[in-house]
């Protein structure tokens, strides 16, 4: 971790619980006399309300999960993790006549709160810019309500869209969507983390207790109870494997205070600091290894995050030359470019664009690393196919023998009307994208006839008499060229 967010983090620690603390000291008994009350009050979950005594209430809605539902993703690996710099548009919202609306330092403050939550989960954030939305019907009104018409208003696509609500609004939370590219903050919750816990629902996240808690509005895959065993973590829950069951009872402390069991009899015992959890925001502290896992996987199968990030564009193949460039660069950024395996660059290794050169056939990647406000991240275009090899391979055959050569075949045994029939399927070795074509080239005329039928990489030889002979000519053709071989096909007799 880098040692400037190191310092911060631990000064924003400190702030929040020595605030806390005084809070503590100042209303014991009233704290007290209003904690069964509170959580019994955190029910309430159609809108999001900071209680007194207990932890916050989110309002995101989700109908899917695209990761499982549309992609067929039901496990998270660690070596999705890779750095990422995602750009942030602030939109503050003031009455219309341009009064009211937090102030720049409270900006600042979101900003360093979201790049401290989410520096743990090597994601970098980078402010794109900040505007003024000018409503008075937004900036007093209720913010659940309007939300849908402040998330459409001056929303950037290239950018996640934080929509600032005053701090003396109702306290709200929520992200349009899992994923999504915007999320609105009102009250008391904006100069807390739970700017974080919103982003996460951005970037791929369920709360911890989803399921087990409450069926959460939205519907969604299956919200069932998560058992404390984690049997059923990868399906129930939040979907994540290391977050256990989370029935969602906390004091304003930040303690659980609940004393159920799951449907085996088990006690609970949840993460008392996850960010994705209805502790009071104080906590909201920590993402545990597969969250992260999962937000990552999530940003490399979503384009509208992938809008919002700062990455390298250019071709998939390289035949001899190729061009780079970083896409949403943050402004004041600093690029130094790096190449692996069969491409190096040529000229400068410097800026925002890259020129690489084909060294051999083979495969490579290109790597950036941009240097930002928050640090040096690492940004990384691999399975780059570098040359135009070509190395045409038997896949399978069908009835054929092949001679030593592996291009000349004896059709062997026939079927249906023909007494000689053979399949050969082929290949391209070097596993690029290939199309196939087939042609004629010469062959025995006359009867009996002897003919053929091509399909991709697929031909099939036919003939009803002895002793004729095929020769035909495949054409592969990549992004970089064309590569052609014949093979010969005899009936009856060995070549």
């Amino acid at each position: 971790m880098n040692s400037f967010f190191k310092f911060r983090r631990i000064n924003t620690y400190l702030t929040y619980t020595f605030a806390l603390l005084l809070l503590i000291a100042c209303h014991k008994t009233e704290i007290i006399e209003n904690m069964s009350s509170a959580i019994n009050g955190l029910q309430q979950y159609d809108k999001l309300i900071l209680q007194d005594s207990a932890g916050l209430n989110c309002g995101t809605i989700a109908s899917e999960d695209f990761l499982t539902q549309r992609l067929g993703i039901e496990t998270y690996k660690l070596s999705a993790i890779t750095d990422k710099i995602f750009l942030v548009h602030f939109h503050i919202i003031r009455k219309s006549d341009g009064t009211g609306g937090l102030t720049t330092s409270q900006v600042d403050q979101v900003l360093s709160n979201l790049q401290i939550g989410m520096e743990q989960a090597s994601i970098c954030i980078v402010e794109k810019g900040r505007s003024f939305i000018n409503n008075s019907t937004f900036f007093s009104g209720n913010p659940d309500t309007n939300f849908g018409s402040i998330v459409s208003t001056s929303r950037q696509t290239n950018a996640i869209n934080i929509y600032l609500l005053p701090t003396g609004a109702t306290a709200f939370g929520k992200a349009d969507g899992i994923p999504s590219n915007a999320l609105v903050l009102a009250g008391s919750y904006v100069l807390t983390p739970v700017v974080a816990h919103e982003f996460g629902h951005c970037v791929g996240l369920f709360h911890t207790h989803r399921g087990t808690a409450r069926i959460e509005p939205g519907g969604g895959p299956a919200q069932c109870p998560e058992l404390v065993n984690g049997s059923n973590s990868s399906t129930c829950g939040d979907y994540v494997t290391d977050t256990p069951a989370d029935p969602e009872q906390w004091s304003f402390t930040c303690a659980y205070v609940g004393t159920g069991t799951d449907a085996n009899g088990q006690a609970y015992s949840p993460l008392t600091d996850n960010v994705m959890s209805y502790v009071p925001p104080v906590c909201l502290l920590n993402f545990t290894p597969l969250q992260t896992a999962r937000m990552h996987t999530a940003i490399d199968n979503s384009s509208i995050l992938q809008n919002a990030m700062s990455r390298i564009t250019g071709p998939d193949v390289v035949c001899t030359n190729g061009t780079y460039n970083i896409s949403n660069l943050p402004s004041g950024a600093t690029v130094t470019w790096s190449t692996n395996g069969y491409l190096n660059i040529s000229g400068s290794a410097t800026g925002t664009t890259v020129n690489v050169v084909k060294v051999a056939d083979g495969a490579g990647s290109v790597s950036a690393q941009i240097t930002t406000s928050c640090g040096t991240s690492s940004v990384v275009k691999d399975n780059i196919e570098v040359g135009s090899s070509i190395v045409l391979g038997i896949e399978n055959m069908i009835d054929l023998q092949d001679s030593p050569s592996g291009d000349r075949f004896t059709v062997l045994a026939g079927i249906g009307n023909y007494k000689y029939t053979g399949v050969l399927t082929i290949e391209n070795l070097s596993d690029v994208p290939t199309t196939y074509s087939w042609s004629k080239i010469s062959g025995s005329t006359g009867a009996p006839i002897i003919g053929w039928s091509a399909q991709g990489r697929t031909v099939t030889v036919y003939s009803k008499g002895v002793n004729r002979y095929l020769r035909l000519r495949c054409t592969a053709t990549t992004s970089c060229g064309s590569f052609s071989k014949d093979y010969w096909f005899y009936t009856g007799f060995a070549p």
